[in-house]
This record gives C-alpha cells, sequence and structure tokens, in this order.
C-alpha cells in the first residue's frame, strides 16, 4: 500500500502523526517512540482528507466512499459515520469564530459546536453544524445547514467565455483549504482553478468572490500556506516535479 496523506496533530505536545493509506486505512503513530496508537479502517476507499475540530479532539475524516467519519481523539474510537452522497476530495473544519451560532463575543470560550465543510466530485460544497462534547462522544450531532455549487454559470461573477465552451455541468472540486488571516475558504477545482468564498458566520453559509485564479497545467498534487513574511501565498506541487507560488 502506499501513503496518500501525512497531518501532524494540530497541538505540537501530543507528538501525533496521521497517515492514510490507499486501502482505506487511517493510522496514527507517535512520533517519538513509533508506537502505533490507533488503526482506523471504516473508509471502504483511500480518506482523501483528514481534519482536526475542537482544538485537535475530534477528528474527521473525507473519502471517495461518500461518507465522512468521526474519531474521538482522546479515546482513538470512530463515532460516527456520515453520509454524504459525493465521492469527497475535501472536508474542513472551521474555528470557532466561524460558529453559526456563537457570537464573536463568545468565540474563545468552550464551545461545543463547529461548522464542517465537504467538497467533492459533483462540485458542490456542503456545510454542516457539527455538535460535539467529549465527555458525551456517542451523542455527537451533524446536521446540515447549506448546499452551493463552486460554479454557478448564472451568476454575474462568472464569466463563461473565460471557461472552455465544453464545461461539464459539474466541476470536480480536488481539495479545500481555509485562509486564516483573510477568513476565507479557497477550493481548488479539477481544472486547476482557485475559487474564494467568504464564511458568512451568522446564517453559516458561504459566498462567492469576484475573483478566481487560474492555475497550472497539470495536476495539483498538494498545496500548504506559506507563514510568515509570505503570508498570505500558497505553495504548489504538480505531477511534474515542479513547485510555485501564488
Amino acid at each position: 500500500t502506499s501513503v496518500q496523506i501525512v497531518k501532524f496533530h494540530p497541538h505540537s505536545e501530543r507528538e501525533e502523526l496521521l497517515s492514510s493509506s490507499d486501502d482505506g486505512i487511517v493510522s496514527i503513530h507517535n512520533l517519538k517512540t513509533s508506537e502505533c496508537l490507533a488503526i482506523f479502517s471504516e473508509h471502504v476507499s483511500v480518506a482523501t482528507a483528514l481534519t482536526f475540530g475542537f482544538h485537535g479532539r475530534l477528528l474527521a475524516s473525507s473519502s471517495g466512499d461518500k461518507v465522512v467519519n468521526f474519531y474521538c481523539m482522546g479515546t482513538y474510537k470512530h463515532i460516527k459515520t456520515k453520509a454524504i452522497m459525493d465521492e469527497l476530495k475535501g472536508a474542513l473544519f472551521l474555528g470557532s469564530q466561524h460558529s453559526s451560532i456563537v457570537s464573536k463575543s463568545k468565540m474563545d470560550g468552550d464551545c461545543n459546536k463547529r461548522i464542517l465543510i465537504t467538497a467533492g466530485s459533483k462540485g458542490v460544497i456542503q456545510l454542516f453544524r457539527v455538535t460535539f462534547d467529549e465527555k458525551r462522544p456517542g451523542d455527537i450531532l451533524c446536521e446540515a445547514l447549506d448546499e452551493i455549487r463552486a460554479f454557478d454559470y448564472k451568476s454575474p461573477h462568472i464569466n463563461p467565455s473565460a471557461f472552455d465552451s465544453t464545461l461539464r455541468k459539474y466541476e470536480s472540486i480536488t481539495s479545500l483549504h481555509y485562509l486564516k488571516l483573510k477568513g476565507q475558504v479557497m477550493l481548488v477545482t479539477e481544472d486547476y482553478n482557485f475559487l474564494f468564498f467568504n464564511v458568512d458566520s451568522k446564517r453559516g453559509s458561504l459566498t462567492r468572490e469576484e475573483k478566481h485564479l487560474i492555475g497550472r497545467n497539470d495536476d495539483i498534487l498538494d498545496l500548504s500556506i506559506v507563514p510568515q513574511r509570505c503570508r498570505g501565498s500558497q505553495e504548489l506541487s504538480n505531477s511534474s516535479c515542479d513547485t510555485g507560488t501564488i
């Protein structure tokens, strides 16, 4: 089997590395001892995204098997499977400042609700409100909030002439990314476009920005935010063994 994704736990003191392989397995290893702490085998196809919520206490994984699995990181146990009915390519937890039910005055408090965003092969972005309490992980809830299409060709924000006339009805989304400084969600499409959405915290929805970026002429394999002095830029790698910055 080959490894598809690697991800560190957001809290460095835990020193844990997560990985997903093409057999659908998600593994967690201790970086100091190399001990395998947990093996999750609920997916029947490769996990395409791993995202942490609730200060690293909850893990969500998406996959092409059209579900999101939730895991309690305190017990390393699977606690819920949510059917999405889309071959998912991305999943992303937003922070408490984007909770649809929490005002900004409470954003630093102990909120038990977060927004989860998923996207995949249909070009549809779905938002869910996840309710989780580590003391009662089995009571986790995942409620649908909103659903929008990444490309709305009737929108005045989109110029159809800028795209090929043979566009498919749906534009597949290959990954989701959170731009923390701008409070935006950026997604990458199968035809290498970068689309930007603002988060409506009160309504729990996304609004499309007018701008979009045309990416590279090859598959984008990975993308990461460059910190500090290069804030706001993204580092890309593609299948031509090339990297670039936007």
